[in-house]
């Protein structure tokens, strides 16, 4: 048994701690950066109660704070890691993390009075933190669960702190500029956030306006197969990949018999019923690795690549018409039946799209002189 070196390089270390996907390596980051400022928390904390200085940081306040902090540090991290979110609306926990966040600081405030100043810092760094990630919605319950937090950690100081360490008018004053503060943060993300949700519908619109202009320039409109200008570059492209590779391709051009006969008997909206039949049992039968376009009026042209010999070809247009002849092509004609011709060519090497579709071509024009509804290999 052997083992892969690379799992225990810098990659694969990068790769086991963020994963591979780009979008939760980002999540992963934040999740990580947020743990690491815990546990040096952690350890801060820890070592001031093991001093035992109320001057420093109070107990059994401060037991619960290294608690809450060792379950944030914990917590998170492995959740966002293990993709179990990644269908949340919140992907990356933001807003969770964020609550958990302030619930911290709002302990912090009440048992670390040499460490206010600096929590309330961080609760508007906290709130600033979810401001690329979060929703509207989201971005409004950040700030009031925020709000919130300022205010439990001046009830906390005036019920629990000694009354030596907290001034209940005093630190009203303070953190009732804080909450202000919070306020117009909250009220600038909600509408940054409402900015960023309507680029991000514009630009799905626009993507979506993209594909659909696609999708017509590439597609015949009647039948939903590709049109002939698309086609004439797959060919190409499968023509050079051919000569690349070596690998056989059959090219078929098919033409429904009589068709301008129905056209003429059942009127052209019966014509257009039985073009689109045709496509969609095309599309059933054929192999998923062929492609198919409507070359014009009547006409199909077919690439089967992995192709050779041409025998391969005849055998998947041969599946081809025994569905068709037993299929209902119009509903409002049920007995109407459809044959068509076709004419196959294996492309030679250096030869050119015209020539191998021409190939192709007078092998149709043989199978319509000999009767129709069969298949002729060019030679």
């Amino acid at each position: 048994m052997t083992t892969d070196s690379r799992t225990f390089g810098p990659k694969g270390l990068s790769d086991l701690l963020f994963g591979t996907d780009p979008r939760l390596r980002t999540r992963v980051r934040l999740c990580l950066l947020a743990s690491t400022i815990y546990a040096f928390w952690l350890v801060i904390n820890i070592g001031a109660l093991r001093t035992g200085s109320d001057m420093i940081i109070s107990e059994p306040g401060g037991w619960l704070l290294v608690a809450m902090e060792l379950i944030a540090a914990t917590t998170f991290y492995p959740l966002v890691r293990s993709g179990l979110t990644a269908r949340l609306s919140d992907p990356g926990l933001v807003l969770p993390q964020m609550i958990m966040a302030f619930m911290v600081c709002c302990l912090g405030y009440v048992i670390v009075p040499d460490a206010r100043g600096a929590l309330m810092q961080v609760i508007c760094v906290v709130q600033v933190f979810g401001l690329l990630s979060l929703s509207p919605r989201q971005v409004l319950q950040g700030g009031g669960a925020a709000v919130i937090a300022v205010f439990m950690a001046w009830l906390g100081g005036s019920l629990w702190a000694p009354i030596w360490a907290f001034d209940a008018t005093g630190e009203a004053l303070q953190l009732g500029m804080a909450a202000f503060i919070l306020t117009l943060l909250t009220l600038m993300s909600h509408r940054y956030s409402q900015m960023r949700s309507r680029v991000r519908a514009q630009k799905k619109d626009l993507s979506e306006a993209v594909a659909q202009v696609e999708h017509i320039v590439t597609h015949d409109t009647l039948t939903g197969l590709y049109n002939r200008r698309h086609m004439v570059d797959v060919i190409n492209r499968e023509l050079a990949r051919t000569e690349r590779s070596g690998i056989g391709l059959a090219l078929v051009v098919i033409d429904l018999d009589h068709f301008k006969r129905i056209n003429d008997t059942h009127g052209h909206q019966v014509g257009d019923a039985v073009l689109k039949a045709f496509a969609e049992i095309a599309q059933s039968v054929l192999r998923e690795t062929d492609v198919i376009g409507r070359w014009g009026g009547e006409e199909f042209v077919v690439l089967m690549p992995d192709t050779e010999p041409a025998a391969r070809a005849t055998t998947g247009l041969q599946r081809l018409r025994n569905t068709l002849a037993g299929a209902i092509v119009c509903d409002d004609l049920p007995d109407l039946r459809v044959q068509f011709s076709a004419g196959v060519a294996i492309p030679v090497p250096n030869e050119t799209m015209d020539g191998v579709v021409e190939r192709a071509d007078h092998a149709l024009y043989s199978a319509k002189q000999q009767g129709r509804n069969i298949t002729i290999v060019a030679e």
